[in-house]
C-alpha cells in the first residue's frame, strides 16, 4: 500500500495554485511510473477520488482497479456542499484538533467514531501529522468546483470495484 500527500497537502511541496484534478493525476502518474507500480489498484478518498478519476480518464493504462470512497464525479447531477458545511471546511481559524475531529465525523456514518475508536485515533494522528498551509488548502478546495467526470463514467466504469 502506497499512501502519499498530493501537492499542497501534508508533507508535499505547496507550489502556487491553481490546482486541478488533472494536475494532481499527472503527479500520481509520475509517482506510479517512477516506482514501477503500474498498473495499480487505485483508491481515492474524498478529493483523492477526483484525482483517481482523472488518472483513470487520462492514463487508463496505469489503473487496474478503481475504488472511489466518499467522493463525487461532479457534473450536472452533483449536489454541492451546503453553505454551512463549506464555511466550516474553509474556516482556517478552527483549532486543528477540532477541525480534524469534525472532518472525521463528517466523512463517516452515524456511530462510526464511537465503534471504531482505535482507528479514529490513528486517523486523527495521521491528519494532524500532515498539516496543510492555507494556500494549499484553498488550492485543493478549488479542485472540486470545476469537476465534471460524469461524462467519462463509461471509461472508468469497468475498473470500478462495486461494494
Amino acid at each position: 500500500v502506497i499512501i502519499f500527500d498530493n501537492r499542497g497537502a501534508g508533507k508535499s511541496d505547496c507550489p502556487p495554485g491553481p490546482y486541478s484534478a488533472d494536475i494532481l493525476a499527472e503527479d500520481t502518474a509520475g509517482l506510479l511510473d517512477y516506482l514501477g507500480l503500474a498498473p495499480a489498484a487505485v483508491m481515492g478518498f474524498s478529493m483523492g477520488g477526483f484525482v483517481a478519476q482523472a488518472l483513470v480518464i487520462n492514463r487508463p493504462e496505469l489503473v487496474s482497479k478503481l475504488i472511489l470512497a466518499d467522493t463525487t464525479y461532479g457534473g450536472p447531477n452533483y449536489v454541492p456542499m451546503t453553505p454551512d458545511r463549506l464555511a466550516k471546511l474553509a474556516d482556517l481559524t478552527m483549532d486543528p484538533v477540532e477541525r480534524a475531529e469534525w472532518g472525521i465525523e463528517d466523512s463517516t456514518g452515524p456511530g462510526f467514531t464511537e465503534s471504531n475508536q482505535d482507528f479514529v485515533k490513528e486517523w486523527l494522528q495521521y491528519i494532524l501529522g500532515r498539516p496543510m498551509t492555507p494556500e494549499g488548502f484553498m488550492a485543493q478546495m478549488a479542485i472540486g468546483l470545476g469537476l465534471d467526470s460524469a461524462s467519462y463514467e463509461d471509461s472508468f466504469q469497468p475498473k470500478l470495484k462495486n461494494t
